[in-house]
């Protein structure tokens, strides 16, 4: 993660590994497995409203969203596992999930950092994640009572006030400005026990290949890979992947076993494919 909030001493490096197994944790995934982050938007490069943050970050997927307060350095944030997007109308609105958090980090004692998951999952669900076409990144409840609320001329009038999450991130609830902010894009997994990935013969169809998930239910949230680095794949994060199409010209494609039930390739070495194609499924009625 290139990140100018964080820098890259030994403990941003944990802090940024502490939210790996965080994000890892809300999904209930393997905590070992390891992520890449893309940067979507940085306030100094993009700059400081809410439109441009909508123009770069809306729409992208998950997101991992830094801001840093001025004056104080204090390092504030959240995690958006569904995506942002700007809605159709200027009444604001609430993204469901029960797998966001916010946090505050601390670079120098990484014991005094905080992270905040939802606090009554039942209620609070509906107000997790803010969209607003005059906000930026922001989490919580409305108004002026938000856990975190990025908005105003430059992003000065961002507050932190305890509304649906655990802990509050912030020792005092008045408004701050922010010096910058970062919002980087993270791989998804699409949820499904459907999929199933092949390996077709079309000399010898005996020898065709049909593989299902090995065990739904571990296994379910690996299906399907949706990263911005990727193409079509399938499986497992990193290396291990059952299906990656991935790298410069998907040059660096791999088929390596994971969470489907059969190998669809006799060699996990890297390979480059010269074609693709992508076909809309369409029920009939």
């Amino acid at each position: 993660m290139n990140s100018t909030i964080l820098g890259s001493n030994s403990n941003c490096l944990t802090l940024i590994n502490y939210l790996k197994i965080w994000i890892n944790r809300v999904h209930k995934r393997d905590p070992t497995i390891n992520y890449d982050f893309n940067l979507l938007a940085r306030g100094t490069i993009n700059g400081f409203s809410a439109q441009i943050f909508h123009e770069f970050c809306d729409n992208r997927g998950p997101t991992i969203n830094f801001v840093r307060v001025a004056g104080t350095q204090e390092i504030l944030g959240g995690y958006n596992p569904l995506y942002w997007v700007t809605p159709e109308h200027k009444s604001p609105s609430y993204i469901s999930t029960d797998k966001s958090f916010i946090f505050s980090l601390n670079t120098i004692d990484i014991e005094r950092t905080i992270f905040s998951q939802i606090k009554n999952k039942a209620s609070a669900i509906e107000k997790a994640i803010r969209s607003s076409w005059d906000f930026g990144p922001s989490f919580g409840a409305m108004g002026h009572d938000a856990d975190l609320k990025v908005c105003g001329k430059d992003f000065s009038k961002c507050r932190c006030r305890q509304q649906v999450y655990q802990e509050h991130i912030r020792k005092t609830d008045g408004f701050f400005k922010i010096d910058e902010y970062e919002v980087f894009q993270s791989p998804s997994y699409i949820s499904t026990d459907k999929s199933f990935i092949f390996s077709l013969n079309t000399i010898d169809i005996e020898r065709t290949i049909f593989s299902q998930i090995k065990n739904k239910a571990s296994a379910i949230e690996k299906a399907i890979r949706s990263s911005w680095d990727f193409g079509p794949s399938f499986g497992a994060m990193g290396h291990d992947a059952d299906l990656k199409v991935c790298g410069k010209d998907f040059s660096k494609c791999r088929c390596r076993q994971q969470v489907y039930q059969e190998h669809i390739r006799k060699t996990d070495g890297f390979f480059k494919i010269d074609e693709y194609e992508v076909f809309q499924v369409i029920m009939n009625e």
